[in-house]
């Protein structure tokens, strides 16, 4: 009787999930953007973070424990650009290096966004300002300060397109280099393709 392996990989619903609430999000009325907006940026972290994890999977196949159990996002994709060759790689172009430059700053936002989003708490603030016009009216119209340990001084359309680019650019940067590094693993395995197989 063939004995049937399974290779299952939810990457790709949670990238399907994020472009699917940022399209809705750039339809939204002016006020309500970020119902779309904040869950399609914290779907794009978590693909990034899947997608981080699968294709670690193949690239530290021997140290993946230790990779996969790093608790420091920032520096987990640094060692695993850096296991690729192309991070603190001095032979790499101007434009690869600006490229990956780029990519680093939006990945750090993207674990910062994650990280207030998941361990989102009240804040409380005080400040002594002129009240505007509006402000002196009621107490209900105070404007609320946006602070930079609260997620939502960091949601917008821009940033959603910012993090969706990350994403893509993270998986380019991974399908270029692993065909060069792993020329005869299977590409449903080194592109974390689910799959089912028979073996005899």
């Amino acid at each position: 009787m063939p004995n049937v392996e399974s290779y299952l990989n939810n990457d790709i619903f949670l990238i399907s999930i994020a472009h699917t609430l940022f399209e809705e999000a750039k339809n939204e009325k002016l006020g309500h953007t970020f119902k779309k907006t904040v869950p399609a940026m914290l779907f794009y972290c978590l693909a990034l973070e899947s997608r981080l994890n699968t294709y670690g999977k193949v690239l530290f196949s021997n140290d993946y424990r230790k990779f996969r159990e790093s608790s420091n996002l920032k520096e987990k994709v640094r060692w695993f650009l850096r296991r690729l060759n192309v991070y603190e790689n001095e032979l790499e172009s101007e434009e690869n290096k600006e490229i990956l430059e780029k990519l680093l700053d939006s990945i750090d936002t993207m674990v910062d966004f994650r990280n207030l989003v998941v361990h989102s708490k009240s804040i409380s603030h005080s400040e002594s300002r002129e009240l505007d016009d509006i402000e002196q009216l009621s107490d209900r119209f105070i404007s609320k300060p946006r602070l930079q340990n609260d997620f939502t001084t960091l949601y917008s359309i821009e940033s959603c397109e910012r993090f969706k680019e990350a994403v893509s650019t993270f998986e380019t940067i991974w399908y270029v280099k692993a065909r060069q590094l792993f020329p005869d693993i299977d590409s449903k395995k080194l592109y974390g393709i689910s799959h089912s197989e028979s073996r005899s």
